[in-house]
């Protein structure tokens, strides 16, 4: 299930940044993925929600994930929705 080390790779990316920009919090994940890489999408969404209870991943806790298919093989985040502080 190579879902779930999709899953793993953008959330320690998304963490990565909203540690680095201060967030208080990600609120959702958007993601594009290719068609030809083969992701069962119930089965990454599966992974992403099981994965967020972590404690590594505390700041996602709360988001969603959606996803969006495209040519190719390419899985990116293509944008990240944070709450920070005023």
């Amino acid at each position: 299930m190579h879902e779930l080390g999709i899953a793993t790779g953008v959330l320690d990316s998304v963490v990565s940044v909203a540690k680095e920009q201060n967030c208080l919090r990600v609120k959702q994940i958007d993601v594009v993925v290719g068609k030809k890489a083969a992701i069962i999408d119930e089965m990454f969404e599966e992974a992403f929600n099981a994965l967020k209870e972590l404690d590594d991943y505390k700041l996602c806790k709360d988001a969603i994930i959606k996803t969006q298919l495209a040519e190719g093989r390419d899985v990116y985040i293509d944008k990240i929705e944070v709450e920070q502080e005023d």
